[in-house]
């Protein structure tokens, strides 16, 4: 079998090939193509008409390239035919080994390889439990391929002008899942196990289809996404990064909104996370404490294990505090939660003594993140940073040490942060007072943020897991 380098002028497409070739297949290949070089030969007859790798040939042709590798082969006509048609029909035939294909795009991720490369789109991947996906490749760079290459019919500013005209259009994009799709999230989270939780970010948008109000909220200094949203410059900017990486927009909420120009969400702790800590560290039938219970995510994690039987969580925000009643309602697990709308330093340090077996939140990071605009929010009762530590953080932890059986453990999910130039040190801080209170530190451990879109940082955000136990 010879291999040949010929001008790819004198390559002659099939005209009557049956099998249809969508664009964003000549795009992986073009992405492929850029990443590894090709490596692949097309497959010609003695008159140089394809017979195997139309999809390769378009995407050398929007490349640019002069060149193509080819195998040439003498084929009877009927051969020919043959071939082309048992070629895409093989390639119908095989399956994926689920568990092995996971294993290996868990080792791509782990090494901070584009996932984007392994021809999977980001539901795909995120369905499969994948969801900090690595897209250096999407940027602000001036740098733009011929619009031609990939927008061969309509123009990219013109589908960027229609698609900015439909959002400006229907408003601003809230999550809406209805019940049925929530109903069968928190099935698929339900049965979900071990390390598949880990990174998966499975039923984050059930809890914002009743937290819509995070989306109008920010952290300091920052924009809000409903901010960026209703700034033209913004919202253009987040929608060419989407088109860009090829993603199809269909109206619905996308994370690129969350991160554009200046712009930064409050956080909710991901579901499939939370159900990861709850299996690891829950016996059968327990009762749990959140102190901080947020949007929802931790609430959503301890429903959907099999573990807990009874979830008590306290926020002091009116707003968030109802959208989790009526989350809790309308998904029927009412009768397994117990909601308190106060703030943690203010609830019965005696309230739940001894009679909790896991204990577990993400606490606000000082005054980074302004959960809400009401005054009993911390940053807003203690904007010194001792007293923040005095009055909310220490009595946090007390809530937390007076509520847990012996033996049990105590999880809490922190991180430093810097404000206008000044780091504070909010880890060191925590295991400090939880030494003091009595508490005592088992391990701590590190898990990665999502990486933001339109970013060039190579490296993804860690935050601490502290894995506190009473004895």
């Amino acid at each position: 079998m010879k291999i040949e380098e010929i001008d790819i002028n004198l390559i002659k497409p099939y005209k009557n090939n049956p099998r249809e070739i969508s664009q964003e297949a000549v795009d992986k290949v073009k992405k492929s193509i850029k990443e590894f070089g090709n490596n692949q030969p097309i497959v010609v007859d003695q008159d140089n008409i394809i017979v195997v790798g139309h999809t390769r040939y378009k995407a050398l042709k929007g490349l640019n390239k002069t060149k193509a590798f080819v195998i040439k082969k003498n084929f009877e006509k009927n051969q020919a035919i043959a071939y082309r048609i048992m070629d895409n029909r093989s390639g119908e035939e095989s399956k994926w080994e689920t568990k092995l294909l996971k294993q290996e795009l868990a080792i791509l991720q782990d090494e901070d390889f584009d996932l984007n490369l392994s021809g999977f789109n980001i539901l795909e991947l995120e369905n499969m439990g994948f969801d900090s996906i690595k897209l250096d490749s999407i940027n602000d760079s001036s740098e733009k391929e011929d619009e031609n290459n990939s927008f061969s019919f309509y123009s990219k500013s013109e589908i960027i002008q229609d698609c900015f005209d439909f959002y400006r259009h229907n408003g601003f994009p809230y999550r809406n899942l209805p019940l049925h799709l929530q109903k069968q999230k928190l099935n698929s989270l339900y049965d979900l196990e071990g390390e598949q939780l880990v990174k998966n970010s499975i039923c984050s948008d059930v809890a914002d289809t009743y937290h819509k109000h995070r989306y109008t909220l920010n952290a300091i200094g920052m924009k809000s996404p409903l901010k960026a949203y209703n700034r033209d410059i913004d919202l253009k900017k987040a929608i060419r990064i989407e088109i860009e990486s090829g993603a199809k927009l269909k109206g619905e909420y996308f994370a690129t909104l969350s991160l554009v120009n200046g712009t930064q969400a409050c956080s909710n702790f991901r579901p499939a996370f939370a159900k990861y800590l709850y299996d690891r560290f829950c016996n059968k039938d327990s009762i749990v404490l959140d102190t901080s219970t947020g949007f929802g995510g931790r609430l959503l994690g301890a429903m959907c294990s099999k573990k807990v039987s009874k979830y008590i969580g306290i926020d002091p925000s009116i707003k968030t505090h109802n959208a989790n009643i009526k989350m809790s309602e309308t998904l029927g697990f009412k009768d397994k939660v117990e909601l308190i709308n106060l703030p943690a330093e203010d609830v019965d340090i005696d309230k739940y003594k001894k009679s909790v077996n896991f204990s577990f939140t993400s606490p606000p990071y000082f005054v980074k993140e302004e959960y809400a605009d009401e005054e009993t929010q911390s940053f807003k009762r203690y904007s010194q940073y001792q007293d923040w530590i005095d009055k909310f953080l220490k009595k946090m932890i007390l809530l937390q040490y007076s509520s847990l059986k012996n033996k049990s453990y105590n999880l809490i999910n922190i991180a430093d942060v810097k404000i206008k130039g000044h780091k504070y040190d909010l880890v060191e801080k925590t295991l400090e007072i939880a030494k003091n209170i009595g508490f005592h530190l088992q391990k701590k451990e590190e898990y990665s943020l999502h990486h933001r879109f339109g970013t060039k940082e190579k490296s993804v955000a860690q935050e601490a897991l502290l894995i506190f136990k009473k004895n």
